[in-house]
């Protein structure tokens, strides 16, 4: 086989090497019918794809196959892009959707790492606009059943990480937060607490996640 047409974000070439444009899109027809649109990105390490701008260049098996694995890469990190314009995503969630769609996860993931080299894809920005949200109404309500540990069970939930969650619940839930949200709490879950105050009580504060700085705050509050 050989390369028969070449396109690039610059336009076409016919071999000229004097462009100094990004060429990491590429699209590349071989003398066999197959075309093929890719970004560099997902070559092996090694592959000279500078040679391909060169009509009548002949291509291996091995490298035809290493085009088609780039283009269903590319394939693959164009439907992501689709879904993540739609909003936030975390990578999990995203490789779900696209083996939905029919995509191979061999191209699912190069595609998703790229893009979160890029923070195209950002699991710990996906947690923190997610507990921004449910904070933000928790916080407002005056009453809600809403606890740090169901807020972290919803991010592992949801594929972030453990670490990340942990990282995330930092970043969202300050001091002052935390007491609001722990008054919240209590005046949605433990109706007369204020009267009768018991140690099995602290107890299942502590277990929702509600760390003893905030419990020891509230109670110099009563």
């Amino acid at each position: 086989m050989t390369v028969v047409s070449v396109k690039t974000a610059a336009g076409s070439s016919g071999g000229n090497k004097s462009r100094k444009a990004d060429s990491s899109l590429m699209r590349i027809g071989l003398s066999d019918g197959s075309l093929f649109s890719f970004k560099t990105v997902y070559l092996p390490p090694g592959f000279d794809s500078q040679s391909l701008e060169i009509l009548g260049r002949e291509v291996s098996p091995e490298e035809a196959q290493s085009l088609r694995h780039a283009s269903g890469c590319y394939r693959a990190e164009r439907a992501a892009l689709q879904l993540v314009a739609r909003a936030e995503q975390t990578r999990s969630g995203l490789s779900r959707k696209l083996e939905r769609k029919g995509l191979d996860s061999a191209h699912i993931r190069p595609a998703l790492a790229c893009l979160e080299s890029l923070e195209i894809v950002s699991d710990r920005r996906f947690a923190e606009l997610y507990l921004e949200g449910k904070l933000r109404r928790a916080l407002s309500a005056g009453r809600t059943k809403l606890c740090p540990r169901k807020l972290f069970s919803s991010l592992l939930n949801r594929g972030i990480s453990a670490d990340t969650a942990r990282r995330a619940m930092k970043a969202a839930l300050d001091r002052e937060g935390e007491i609001t949200l722990l008054r919240n709490y209590i005046a949605a879950v433990y109706a007369g607490f204020e009267e009768a105050p018991g140690m099995m009580v602290w107890q299942k504060l502590k277990a929702e996640g509600f760390s003893q700085q905030a419990i020891n705050a509230y109670k110099e509050e009563r």
